[in-house]
């Protein structure tokens, strides 16, 4: 039957999914990750590194937006065209301003990337520990994020974007 809520999935993520749903799981309860799990773990990790590395180099702007424009990114098109600032405006400048040891001017900046900001740290920990240590933390075999998870993220998005217009304007 064809469903209109889940189309069919390509081969190559099946097999992706056949490749991580056979990875062992030992008798302490341990998944041992393959060699393509290991590099995304380690993809994740230097991606975060990357990040808060950036972050530490860029001068937050004090307009509380547009500090991507120091990587040489275009403004928000949002912020040019329409006068308000788009939902992830001001997530630069916020993480800046947290690489250099300046949480409250971030969180008034842009309180959503705060949030991300803090995600990062157990995000890099568990990358680290499966890239090195080829498995994944025992506490977290078979968690997955519900749809509440994102559902309680977009509002959290949203309720921040809403601050970061009235706060721009």
């Amino acid at each position: 039957p064809v469903s209109f809520f889940a189309p069919p999935s390509p081969p190559s993520y099946t097999a992706f999914m056949d490749e991580v749903v056979q990875s062992p799981v030992t008798s302490a309860g341990t998944k041992h990750l393959t060699a393509f799990e290991r590099t995304l773990a380690f993809a994740a990790l230097t991606s975060v590194i990357g990040i808060w590395i950036v972050a530490a180099i860029l001068t937050p702007d004090t307009r509380g937006i547009g500090t991507h424009e120091q990587l040489g990114l275009a403004p928000c098109r949002l912020v040019t065209f329409f006068g308000i600032p788009c939902a992830f405006c001001g997530m630069t400048t916020a993480f800046a301003h947290l690489a250099h040891g300046n949480p409250i001017d971030a969180l008034l900046t842009q309180p959503a990337a705060v949030l991300v900001a803090i995600l990062t740290v157990p995000i890099a920990a568990i990358s680290a520990w499966s890239t090195f240590a080829g498995t994944i933390p025992r506490v977290l075999i078979g968690l997955t994020a519900s749809p509440r998870t994102f559902l309680a993220g977009f509002f959290i998005l949203v309720a921040a974007w809403i601050y970061k217009i009235i706060s721009y304007v």
